[in-house]
């Protein structure tokens, strides 16, 4: 099972959501869920986080 390096993110993405792949890898980030959940709805399953700084 892949491990989320959650320092890593905290240190690169501030006070911004991550969508990350199944493997948790980062496919895009930004300050809108909403935004974040329609450009990447068709794309399968995703897994949204929130990164706080």
């Amino acid at each position: 099972m892949p491990v989320i390096q959650v320092l890593e993110l905290s240190r690169r993405y501030r006070n911004q959501w991550v969508v990350l792949d199944q493997r948790y890898n980062v496919l895009d980030h930004g300050g809108s869920l909403g935004d974040l959940r329609a450009k990447h709805a068709a794309e399968g399953r995703r897994t949204f986080m929130l990164v706080s700084g």
